[in-house]
């Protein structure tokens, strides 16, 4: 590319110079010119030629050396694949050596296990035939079976004499069937000559025979009609004691419900009352009192789920009374019991303080604790204040009063804890109110009143689980009792319905059987009518009739019989069919008595062989031992040679892994050179095609140069019309002198250097004759 760029720029030059000079000489110059043009493109083009070669030789050796690596890599490849098919094929082979060896050495454990259990029968066997006591077993063993195998062959003589038996009667009760199929062929044929019989006279009588149909037909519609009427009024009799029946059940039902209102009444409002219904109920008149007419009793929300009176805040009040008496049953104190009193005082306590937002002791006899905001007060009563109780040694074993009177501020930091552990009181009560500030209100009672009397928090817990349930039981009574009217009064109800359809029901089937027999009576006085005028052909009729229905009954007897008998004879086939499977029974029971006496005459023979028997079997137990031993060393050898075939087999498939990795690289690599020798190849053929090319517009440039030559030689000189150079601007205007530049030749060898493929710079350059006066 650089030559290139230098050629144009020498051309350029070049050109410039032809533009000044003689018409003469520009005549040359063209040949000249594209003569060093060709020369010029010729060089550069075998330059480039040239110069693909230095490198296709040493890329197509490139290509050739990849390529022997490619074959090198391949035919490692295919020694490393033959390599890892024999390794895998060895292992193969191991893998069925040891799995055969596995299998011989389980078949000689197994003939071993057999051979051991062997020799120990051969064992006890040998000792057995020593002992007398065996031998005169063994020998009772043979007796009985002798005995046992004669018995079964006796009873299989019995059962061949019941088959004998059973097919002799199966034969006379197959001759039965064919008999009565006889009879009942010849009662068939009696039938059907009494039934053509009146067939015939039927067709000869005509109308008296659909009279006396007609008559017949009335006469069961009226009999079934009329006993539709009695079923019917049967059923409204039956429907009216029905609804008798439900109407004094619904008033059963009524009094008893009415009955249990009042009690329901009663349990809903004392459960309404909370503690006060249970206390009037429970006969307490003096908590009664106290819930009633104490003088802070006006605070208490009787009946309201979140006051200490509801009876579930009563059961949950008893929950830390019993963690109180837990503790002082552990001190040694005695445990408290709940009174009636006292719990209605703590239940105004805890009222009063819960809807006040306020926390102050009252209703109280003895001692009481209060807390507030707390589920578990016992903690900060006991819990809390024993530890300040506990760091101040000072006041150990004194008195509630004299800590009072010496240590008033401490006092008030324990006192919740002297009252609990106060061996003084005896009874308790407490009370629970959910609500307000200090939501829950906790309270509890201490009193050493001996007029009073209490419970066990377990027995106070169970009278208030015992109240409710039974009061609760009061009013599901009444639900009960309610539904039971409600479904008594449906019933009621339904049964009132029920008699009106059947009543109505009656009367309509009254009046069809009317109807049916109105019907029934035209239809038998017209037949009498009709037998009147035709006598003594009615009179045969009947006769035929008579006649008829005892063929018809005789046929019909005739058919059960055979009926039976086929019956009898099949139950006589299948009794012949149960004495022969006897039979084979009878034979296996043969059989296995036989069994049994070849086994007990084994025993007893085999007590006269048990020393040569015993040998016998330790050979056999010494020979499979051995050939276990021989089978778990044949299989030792085998599964080692199996590991070492999977190793082997391992190694070759890893060579194999690595010969296929190198075959892939040198692949890559040899099309890679491959690819690299094409592309050379085809720069090569583009540079000798560029060759040509240039050469070939060369010559016709040379051509054209030469045409130009040739008309330069005799050159017509004219002034030039459409190039001057300039204008005089003194005196008289003239044209300025002929340069000799004609353009006709510069324009000329421009086409010739296109065709050359090269290209041209034109430089227009004037040359004065004057200096003044000139207008460049």
């Amino acid at each position: 590319m650089n030559k290139k760029k230098t050629t144009l720029t020498a051309i350029a030059v070049a050109t410039s110079m032809l533009v000044a000079a003689p018409a003469t000489a520009l005549a040359d110059q063209p040949t000249l010119e594209a003569q060093n043009r060709l020369n010029q493109a010729t060089q550069a083009a075998e330059t480039a030629v040239q110069a693909t070669p230095d490198s296709l030789p040493e890329a197509k050796q490139a290509a050739k050396d990849a390529k022997d690596k490619l074959n090198e890599a391949s035919q490692n490849l295919n020694g490393a694949k033959a390599d890892k098919d024999k390794a895998d094929k060895a292992q193969q082979d191991a893998q069925a050596a040891a799995g055969k060896a596995d299998q011989q050495t389980a078949d000689k454990q197994q003939a071993a296990d057999k051979a051991s259990s062997d020799l120990d029968k051969a064992k006890q066997n040998a000792k057995d035939a020593q002992d007398p006591a065996k031998q005169a077993e063994a020998a009772k063993n043979v007796s009985d079976a002798k005995q046992n195998v004669s018995d079964a062959q006796q009873a299989v003589k019995d059962a061949q004499q019941a088959v004998a038996n059973a097919k002799t009667q199966a034969e006379k009760d197959r001759q039965a069937v064919a008999n009565a199929q006889a009879r009942e062929d010849t009662a068939k044929g009696a039938k059907d000559a009494a039934d053509k019989k009146v067939a015939d006279l039927e067709a000869q009588t005509g109308d008296l025979s659909k009279l006396e149909q007609a008559m017949n037909d009335a006469k069961k519609a009226s009999d079934d009609a009329a006993k539709a009427a009695a079923d019917k009024a049967q059923a409204a009799k039956a429907s009216e004691a029905a609804k008798n029946t439900a109407d004094n059940a619904k008033a059963a039902a009524q009094s008893d419900a009415d009955a249990k209102k009042t009690a329901a009444d009663t349990a809903t409002k004392q459960l309404a009352q909370g503690s006060l219904g249970f206390f009037e109920d429970r006969g307490s008149d003096k908590a009664v009192d106290t819930l009633k007419n104490n003088k802070y009793a006006q605070h208490l929300h009787i009946g309201d789920k979140t006051s200490a009176t509801d009876l579930d805040n009563m059961l949950k009040a008893l929950d830390f009374i019993d963690k109180v008496n837990t503790i002082r049953k552990s001190l040694g104190l005695s445990e408290l019991k709940v009174s009636d009193n006292q719990t209605a005082l703590a239940e105004i306590a805890t009222d009063y303080n819960g809807y006040l937002d306020t926390l102050q002791h009252l209703a109280y006899t003895g001692g009481q604790n209060l807390a507030g905001g707390t589920t578990d007060p016992v903690y900060y009563w006991y819990t809390a204040e024993k530890k300040v109780y506990d760091a101040h040694p000072e006041i150990h074993g004194k008195s509630r009063i004299w800590i009072q009177m010496n240590y008033p501020e401490l006092a008030q930091k324990v006192g919740h804890y002297l009252t609990i552990v106060d061996a003084s009181y005896t009874l308790t009560g407490g009370g629970y109110t959910a609500t307000g500030e200090y939501n829950p209100v906790t309270g509890q009672n201490f009193s050493a009143d001996e007029s009073d009397t209490g419970v066990t928090v377990a027995q106070f817990r169970q009278a208030i689980l015992d109240y409710r349930k039974n009061k609760d039981a009061d009013i599901k009574a009444y639900s009960d009792a309610q539904a039971k009217l409600a479904d008594a009064a449906k019933a009621a109800q339904d049964a009132a319905d029920a008699l009106t359809r059947a009543e109505q029901a009656s009367a309509q089937a009254q009046s069809d059987a009317s109807a049916k027999a109105d019907a029934y009576a035209k239809a038998k006085a017209a037949y009498d009518k009709a037998v009147a005028d035709q006598k003594d052909q009615a009179a045969a009729l009947a006769a035929a009739k008579v006649d008829q229905k005892a063929k018809t009954d005789a046929y019909d007897k005739a058919k059960a019989d055979t009926k039976a008998a086929q019956a009898k004879a099949d139950e006589s086939d299948r009794q012949v069919t149960v004495a022969e499977n006897e039979v084979t029974a009878r034979e296996q029971a043969v059989k296995d008595a036989e069994a049994r006496l070849r086994d007990a005459q084994a025993v007893v023979d085999g007590y006269a062989k048990a020393e040569q028997a015993l040998r016998d079997a330790q050979h056999a137990y010494d020979e499979a031992a051995k050939a276990l031993a021989a089978a778990k060393a044949d299989q030792k050898t085998a599964h080692a040679a199996l590991d070492d075939a999977a190793a082997k087999a391992k190694t070759a498939g890893e060579a194999y892994d690595k010969a296929k990795g190198a075959y892939d690289e040198a692949k890559t690599a040899s099309d890679k050179a491959d690819a690299h020798v094409k592309a050379l190849e085809a720069a090569a053929k583009k540079a000798e095609d560029e060759k040509k090319e240039a050469a070939k517009k060369a010559e016709e440039a040379k051509k054209k140069a030469e045409e130009a030559r040739r008309k330069a030689a005799n050159p017509v000189v004219t002034a030039p019309k459409t190039v001057q150079t300039g204008y005089h601007t003194g005196g008289d205007a003239k044209p300025l002198a002929q340069t000799g530049a004609d353009m006709t030749a510069a324009v000329a060898f421009a086409a010739i250097m296109a065709l050359a493929g090269t290209g041209c710079v034109f430089e227009s350059v004037r040359r004065a004759r004057h200096s003044d006066g000139w207008s460049i």
